[in-house]
């Protein structure tokens, strides 16, 4: 593939300018070029692909013979020569390295200004040394004085461009005017997300701006275009574009921006700018790993692909902090990979059947400040986060995934350095017929990928040899074997490790999401759950809820075990008092945030279902009630036909004798009557005995409601 060099000329042929290549990003994306025979020409930001693509075209051509070079090379200066090229080298030799800044035109001028204060030299003057430095090779030797140039150049805009075409024409001189006939067809036919060709908005702006006549023909709409020697040429057109149109604006405007800041962007910065040391800065991702897992219950179950989330230590590239579970990528991953940052790591690997020391992964802590994606990292409450862990939080912007370059290329190795020796890992050919579906070969459970995962990081950790990494003159005087591990053990040492140990559950504690729950007299509620904690019992919480209304309280919670949440204290030494679920809660034990809201939906769901049932239970409950009292409303009207009219105050007058003598009356009947035959006989009784051989005494004595009804009858008889 070609490629452009710094210091390279560049020609135009087109227009028949000489540019010199001053800068090229690490890309090899965007660059920065300058004429070199402009008088005023000061850099121009380019697309490196457009000009590679003009040299392939032949629009452009690399020039070997650097004349402008070439001429300080054999040439003797004199003293006097000397001393100017050493005031002129004076001058700019403090700005000239501030690359790529010192190119643009926004950022320039702060630069000059400091020079023409610490010089006392004048605006000309410095820009006069900049451009021979650029235009003539970027060397001390450059600023020599020039007596070559003798004579007067014809002004541009006056000279015809181009060598005659076929036809003996030369492409006419592009003024000012049309300029801007050229911003309106860049505007209205390329820079737009229909995305068309420079070629198709030439076309179009020849039929708009340079037709002189129309005509129809078959009903249709005709041009006549002017004559050929007044028209700008293709090539024209695309120069200008170059030159009017910046390329960062070209890409927004067809890509959009969201896409311009995440392909197309400069690379210009690095992501161990401003760290110290070890702890100063992590940078933490997540990604679905390309392997399928098994159950560990059942390795029958194939439950999908697991999530890798990893912290890298930007000043040491060492991997810090790891997680790999079914949770996101989402904020619960990201807590438990934050969770395994701060953690012991040898006791972390034994749970894994894996043996280390100290000194093979020793990172246990949190950093300065932590950098990640603002979907996973919005979850936490930062500015619990913040205060509580005393860390700082950067959210990487959406479509900036580059902010955090370092961990996402680990995460990418080691998905590529595995992909050999796991089963069950992602083929993207298996739909092809013949091909075996690789998920079925999945025989990795979650603890033996993590196992997996653990002997990765402690082989790069160890091994890693960053060829690139830039060390300062203490490393290199030190001769520190650029490894992440030994790169972070030199940084503890000599830079003073930035690491803050917290204890566990405040670590957890800080962690967890937020919510607020209510004081109630059933209860400290949380999502319909009822919770008691020693505090309420002790200032009798509860029952002031119920005397003076409810309040809310700030908690914390695990949304994967409802058992417990925590409420907010205002002590830093112990921030919070665990809050334990009601005894009479039990059918909500042990079960997380998600499975909870589902039952109450069920709740919601099988309630909506039975309401007409339970419509229907109650109108036929009414209507029995109804009848009853119907019932019994006419049976006493019938009574009351042949019973003497009383007054109100007659038939409340015998309420309480009434009420003794019904209360005796209802005893007669309700009494229990237990029977002794089973009792005084052993022998059981005979089954073929016919009840009508039983002869039965009438020897019953009168009952109290008998008595009560005989009198009552003689009464009513003797009125």
């Amino acid at each position: 593939m070609m490629d452009l060099l710094v210091n390279e000329i560049i020609r135009d042929k087109t227009n028949e300018i000489n540019y010199r290549v001053l800068w090229i990003d690490s890309n090899n994306t965007i660059g920065y070029v300058i004429d070199i025979d402009a008088k005023n020409a000061l850099p121009r930001k380019i697309i490196v692909a457009e000009i590679i693509q003009g040299i392939i075209t032949g629009d452009n051509s690399k020039i070997r013979e650097d004349e402008h070079a070439k001429k300080h090379i054999y040439r003797n200066p004199s003293q006097k020569d000397i001393e100017k090229k050493d005031k002129a080298w004076e001058v700019i030799s403090d700005i000239i390295s501030l690359e790529p800044d010192i190119y643009s035109r926004n950022k320039r001028g702060k630069y000059i200004d400091r020079v023409i204060q610490k010089h006392g030299t004048t605006k000309v003057t410095v820009y006069k040394y900049l451009r021979k430095y650029w235009q003539r090779g970027k060397t001390k030797e450059c600023l020599l004085p020039d007596y070559d140039n003798v004579g007067r150049n014809t002004p541009k805009e006056n000279r015809k461009g181009g060598r005659p075409n076929s036809k003996g024409y030369r492409t006419r001189n592009i003024d000012e005017q049309t300029q801007e006939i050229f911003k309106r067809a860049y505007k209205k036919y390329y820079l737009n997300h229909k995305k068309n060709s420079l070629s198709y908005a030439y076309k179009m702006m020849i039929r708009e701006f340079y037709a002189i006549d129309i005509y129809f023909k078959d009903g249709r709409e005709h041009v006549i275009l002017n004559d050929e020697e007044e028209l700008p040429s293709i090539n024209q057109f695309r120069y200008w574009y170059r030159n009017l149109i910046s390329p960062d604006e070209g890409i927004k405007k067809r890509e959009g921006f969201k896409a311009f800041e995440r392909d197309s962007r400069a690379l210009l910065g690095s992501s161990t700018y401003e760290v110290f040391g070890p702890g100063s800065k992590y940078q933490i991702d997540a990604t679905p790993c390309n392997v399928y897992l098994v159950s560990r219950y059942n390795q029958e179950w194939i439950i999908g692909r697991p999530v890798l989330y990893l912290v890298i230590d930007v000043y040491s590239r060492m991997i810090v902090g790891m997680y790999v579970g079914l949770e996101g990528p989402s904020w619960i991953g990201m807590m438990m990979a934050l969770y395994n940052t701060a953690s012991n790591k040898q006791e972390f690997c034994g749970k894994y059947g894996i043996t280390i020391t100290k000194e093979d992964w020793p990172s246990q802590g949190l950093p300065e400040t932590i950098v990640g994606d603002r979907g996973e990292l919005e979850g936490l409450n930062i500015n619990q986060a913040i205060n509580g862990l005393n860390i700082s939080i950067e959210l990487n912007p959406a479509y900036r995934p580059d902010w955090k370059g370092i961990v996402e290329k680990l995460l990418d190795k080691s998905q590529s350095n595995l992909k050999p020796f796991l089963p069950g890992y992602v083929d993207t050919t298996y739909r092809e017929r013949g091909m075996r579906d690789y998920r079925v070969d999945a025989a990795l459970t979650i603890e033996k990928y993590t196992e997996i995962i653990i002997h990765f990081i402690l082989h790069h950790n160890k091994n890693l040899y960053m060829a690139n990494y830039t060390r300062d003159n203490e490393m290199i005087r030190d001769e520190v074997k650029p490894t992440p591990l030994n790169v972070w053990s030199w940084g503890i040492k000599n830079r003073t490790g930035k690491l803050k140990e917290v204890d566990e559950d405040i670590l957890k504690f800080y962690l967890l999401p937020t919510h607020t729950a209510s004081v109630t007299a059933k209860g400290i509620k949380f999502k319909k759950l009822l919770y008691n904690c020693a505090s309420a019992l002790k200032h009798s919480w509860f029952s002031k809820a119920r005397q003076d209304g409810t309040w809310k309280v700030k908690i914390s919670y695990d949304p994967r075990n409802l058992d417990q949440i925590f409420i907010h204290k205002d002590d830093p030494k112990y921030p919070f008092e665990v809050c334990s679920l009601l005894e009479h809660q039990e059918s909500y034990k042990s079960r997380t945030y998600e499975e909870i809201l589902q039952l109450f939906d069920n709740e919601k769901v099988n309630y909506s279902n039975s309401k007409f049932d339970i419509l229907q239970n109650e109108v036929n409950f009414m209507e029995t009630i109804e009848s009853i009292v119907r019932e019994a409303e006419q049976k006493k009207n019938e009574s009351e036909k042949y019973a003497p009219v009383k007054s109100n105050s007659e038939k409340t007058k015998g309420i309480r004798r009434n009420r003794k003598m019904d209360k005796l009356m209802t005893r007669q009947d309700e009494y229990f009557k237990l029977s002794q035959e089973n009792e005084l006989s052993s022998e059981p009784p005979k089954q073929n005995e016919s009840k009508s051989n039983v002869v039965k005494l009438n020897n019953k004595q009168p009952s109290v409601k008998d008595l009560y009804m005989k009198k009552r009858m003689k009464r009513k008889n003797e009125e």
